[in-house]
């Protein structure tokens, strides 16, 4: 059995504005490995654009049972909004981890880690896991939501695959895109991440 983990991601676009200068300067930067990570916000910065992504679900967990195919998890979404920010001031980033896959007993997966900016200004949930199958079924995939995520540019992970009884388990939901929501599971082949 293969285990799948997607992460989430957290881009900063920092506005840099001069006081008397009609120019902006931009600077990014990127946390793409889960975890918590300080942003110390730079001298002259006063806006960010922030986007957050979640984690992935993880795929539910097979009994020994012959035939049984679990569901596939959802796709992590994705969440971006400007916020005022200010210099010198420590902000904390979280980058969601995926979610695990389920035990061997039929456990479902579980939910991918939501990613956020400052506790609460930016928040991007993760995708609920997949149906651990137990009997001779083919056991639903997590379904792909943005629910919970902040105020803002906002898009859904896409679904996992329901797995198919007596040959396969669902393919996992693409993550979400800035611009797209993620693509759905179909069957076993995975979701396309949205652009």
């Amino acid at each position: 059995m293969k285990k799948f983990y997607s992460f989430g991601m957290i881009l900063l676009v920092v506005f840099l504005v001069g006081s008397r200068l009609a120019y902006a300067q931009n600077s990014t930067v990127s946390y793409i490995a889960a975890g918590t990570y300080t942003w110390t916000c730079p001298t002259g910065v006063t806006t960010a654009t922030v986007q957050c992504r979640g984690g992935g679900g993880g795929g539910g967990g097979v009994a020994t049972t012959i035939g049984a195919a679990s569901g596939g998890g959802a796709g992590g979404s994705f969440s971006s909004n400007t916020v005022t920010v200010v210099p010198g001031t420590d902000y904390i980033v979280v980058v969601g981890a995926g979610g695990a896959g389920g035990s061997v007993a039929g456990g479902n997966g579980g939910t991918g880690a939501s990613s956020t900016f400052n506790v609460t200004d930016i928040i991007a949930v993760g995708g609920p896991g997949g149906t651990g199958a137990v009997t001779n079924i083919g056991a639903a995939g997590g379904t792909g939501t943005s629910a919970g995520n902040t105020a803002g540019t906002n898009f859904a992970g896409g679904n996992g695959g329901t797995g198919t009884a007596g040959t396969i388990g669902g393919g996992g939901g693409g993550g979400a895109g800035d611009a797209n929501p993620g693509g759905n599971a179909a069957g076993a082949t995975a979701g396309t991440g949205g652009a």
